[in-house]
């Protein structure tokens, strides 16, 4: 059954090549999810049963529901297929899957297939093979950087946050240059490696180490993360063509070119590099270990530069080779072959401070929080580990953004902060910039705006002088959620675009999703509807390459959430429905976005026992840390009060006595929300004297912000209040504050439509009515409301 190649619609799968191509457009897909689409291709005479897949993919029996129904959904998505279509790859109920489309035809080849072998280094290995062989099967694939990591101001910071962390782990403790670098950067490759044993982790790792040597000498030199990420998003080989977009992209004068071969003495590593006005260097080190030809020829090439290594960098480490092995394993995002290196390490070097930071490193980025902190408490509970301050510094770092995964601000701020302390004194290095970026978010989530942005412009300045263009981005990110939490919601736009851009340009997805989500928030605040669409669909598109079910639930929502606020509730009910079939087994936290969005839908359609279930759904899974996404909650608990009552089931938001004063003081944080559905109520139980207090509260509240969308939803329900009264020329003077949004905002513009029907005024009214209109989309207008007004 083997083949060169498959031809299926407009698709063309090539086994041997790892390549999968939509008409002229090379289909980015991870290896499991090719493996998968190859086994089933491959084995199209019959269904393929679920253990059988498992055994392929992964090399045991062991994966889990949710790990084989990412993998398929993955495969599917990339042909174009899902679960409910499923024109490509049925589900066989209670045994597997089969390929049912037809094959155009495929011309022989000698027989193989992705699970057996051996030439294919992308093969999944079994969990107990040995350091090296893991190795050769992880990071074969180092260009597929997958990494797993909504509308409320915190999850903007939090979401930020967690992809700050991801930046920090894939990087090794390494010194950037001073402040004055001068030039372009200098970009190392991956290194051409001959022995195919050792190629996996050579080629990334050496690459590694040979770019901190430069960078430890005050070259500004990208990180290497960056430079995967790149390659993976150009592709491989590097023809004139590519090797053009990966110089623009990170900015690149100088590009090092790498090759390491067995030798009879050991390993003979030689660099070259070619500048831009024509010169070259090309210098050779042959050394019995791999990690010492490495560092030397590195070294050479820094004098060739002509810079001079930094004091204390020229120290060899035993245990150099095993943490480049590891950190080869996390630039190619294969977290079982990092944590498998560090694990089957032996005494001493597994009880090494270096050791066990990385491998909390590994748990953190796999998701195993609990298992982490315990592993760097213990581990900063040493006093020893004091001495060894970018090991300390790491590990506190680290720590930190545990407690950022929590939505705990508050206790992650002094990791950061003796993070920096740790390194104040050593020279200028990217760890104790990360330390500065976290602890500025950090103030920022705390509210401490000036320490923040004393943080945010040090860590940008290093960066600049880096020439790290992804790290910047990561800055502008940041500076971006600085701005939300000071409700400067229209100057977080231009930051959060910035990022974007920078990280789709590198390929980075789990960065590019941050991004996207900041930026979609941001303009839902605005109520700039239409951007938020575009923003949502942009984001809705990553899907394929996004492992967390979690995550992709909370994309539904966020797009679900754009389409119903332009009136197209058909397509938000049907992408709702899709996710909640694709991926039924989501949980977390996370997934409170897509309930939201359930719950919203339902409410507009006037489906109130639905909303409230949904709402309930959403609450159930919030957090509980103090602070976290308050005005969010607010807004949920609203609705969920308003769909009760409309049940005949009425359930009061805030049953017991809150405390709240009738008026907020200056700066307070209470949400508008939590004051509307104080008043709403009030009004439910016909207590008009105790109601319209709390309404003004609630407008002084959303006014402080001067955030649009909380301005829009207590206009709205306090001018409805006023208007049932037929306090008309009150409820007016609320429409007009909002009367610059109706223009795109289908609820300001419904509220201009009621005013001036209810003023009688019918030359304003025809007006508002033709602009409401053309915003309802699938809404419908109330039926007094279509009908000319008495003049008043």
């Amino acid at each position: 059954m083997g083949a060169t190649e498959y031809r299926f619609g407009n698709f063309r799968l090539v086994p041997h090549a790892r390549e999968l191509w939509k008409g002229g457009d090379l289909v980015h897909l991870p290896r499991r999810g090719f493996d998968c689409l190859a086994y089933l291709v491959e084995h199209r005479d019959r269904a393929v049963g679920r253990d059988e897949l498992v055994a392929a993919l992964w090399g045991r029996v062991d994966a889990t529901d949710s790990q084989v129904n990412q993998v398929v959904l993955r495969a599917r998505l990339a042909v174009g297929d899902d679960g409910q279509i499923q024109r490509m790859i049925r589900t066989v109920p209670g045994f597997g899957y089969r390929w049912i489309a037809e094959i155009d035809g495929q011309s022989a080849a000698p027989e193989t297939t992705v699970a057996s072998s051996a030439a294919d280094a992308s093969v999944a290995v079994p969990s107990a093979a040995p350091a090296a062989d893991a190795m050769a099967a992880a990071t074969a694939e180092a260009s597929r950087r997958r990494s797993p990591s909504a509308w409320s101001l915190a999850f903007v910071a939090m979401l930020v946050l967690t992809m700050l962390a991801y930046a920090l782990l894939t990087r090794r403790m390494s010194p950037s240059p001073s402040a004055n670098a001068a030039g372009s950067a200098i970009v190392v490759l991956p290194l051409d490696v001959t022995a195919p044993r050792e190629a996996g982790w050579v080629r990334l790792g050496a690459m590694d180490l040979i770019a901190d040597r430069l960078r430890s000498a005050g070259l500004p030199v990208p990180p290497s993360d960056s430079v995967v990420a790149v390659l993976h998003e150009v592709g491989e080989p590097l023809d004139a063509v590519r090797l053009a977009k990966l110089q623009q992209t990170l900015g690149a004068a100088l590009i090092v070119r790498g090759s390491a071969v067995k030798s009879a003495a050991g390993w003979k590593v030689e660099l070259s590099t070619t500048s831009t006005d024509g010169t070259q260097h090309r210098e050779t080190s042959e050394q019995a270990d791999m990690t010492e030809a490495a560092r030397r020829s590195a070294d050479l090439l820094v004098a060739a530069l002509g810079h001079t290594q930094a004091a204390g960098t020229a120290e060899n480490d035993d245990l150099q080779e095993l943490l480049q092995q590891a950190q080869a394993a996390l630039l190619a995002n294969e977290l079982d072959a990092a944590r498998s290196i560090l694990a089957n390490a032996p005494e001493p070097a597994r009880s090494d401070a270096r050791v066990r930071a990385k491998l909390a490193q590994v748990d953190f980025r796999a998701g195993k929080l609990d298992t982490a902190r315990a592993a760097l408490d213990e581990l900063l509970a040493n006093p020893s580990v004091k001495a060894q301050p970018r090991t300390y510094a790491q590990a506190l770092s680290t720590r930190g953004f545990i407690d950022i995964r929590r939505e705990d601000c508050a206790s992650a701020e002094p990791y950061f902060d003796t993070a920096v302390s740790a390194l104040h004194d050593t020279p200028p290095s990217h760890e104790r910039d990360v330390a500065l970026a976290a602890r500025g978010l950090s103030h920022a989530c705390l509210r401490q705006f000036d320490a923040a942005i004393a943080d945010l412009g040090k860590a940008r300045e290093q960066l600049e002088a880096a020439g790290d263009r992804m790290g910047i981005a990561r800055i502008n990110n940041y500076f971006g959620v600085l701005e939300t939490q000071r409700n400067r919601m229209a100057d977080a736009v231009p930051y959060f675009v910035a990022a974007a851009d920078t990280s789709e340009s590198f390929g980075v997805i789990e960065t590019l999703r941050a991004n996207l989500s900041a930026l979609f928030i941001t303009q839902a605040h605005l109520l700039r509807w239409p951007d938020a669409l575009a923003t949502s669909e942009r984001l809705w598109k990553l899907r394929a390459r996004v492992s967390d079910p979690a995550l992709l639930l909370a994309a539904s929502g966020f797009r679900s959430r754009a389409l119903m606020a332009l009136g197209r509730y058909r397509e938000a009910e049907a992408g709702l429905t899709e996710a909640e079939k694709t991926w039924p087994d989501a949980h977390g936290e996370l997934i409170r976005y897509f309930h939201e969005a359930r719950a919203e839908l339902a409410w507009r359609q006037g489906q109130a026992d639905r909303a409230v279930d949904a709402a309930d759904k959403a609450l159930a899974v919030w957090t509980s840390a103090p602070g976290a996404d308050d005005a969010e909650r607010a807004r949920i608990v609203l609705l969920r009060q308003r769909a009760s009552i409309a049940a005949g089931k009425p359930i009061a938001a805030y049953p017991t006595a809150t405390g709240l004063p009738p008026t907020p003081a200056a700066g307070s944080d209470i949400p508008a929300a939590h004051f509307v559905a104080q008043a709403e109520w009030a009004a439910h139980e016909k207590r008009d004297a105790d109601a319209e207090p709390v309404f003004r509260a609630a407008a002084a509240s959303a006014e402080a912000k001067g955030v649009p969308d909380e301005i829009a939803l207590v206009a709205n329900a306090y001018a409805g209040w006023l208007l049932a009264r037929g306090r008309t020329e009150d409820a007016g003077a609320l429409a007009g504050r909002i009367a610059p949004w109706a223009d795109h905002d289908f609820d300001c513009a419904l509220l201009q439509v009621k005013i001036f029907h209810a003023a009688g005024q019918r030359d304003a009214w025809a007006r508002a009515l033709k602009q409401v209109q053309a915003l309802a989309g699938e809404r419908e207008i109330p039926a007094e409301l279509l009908k000319a007004p008495i003049p008043a």
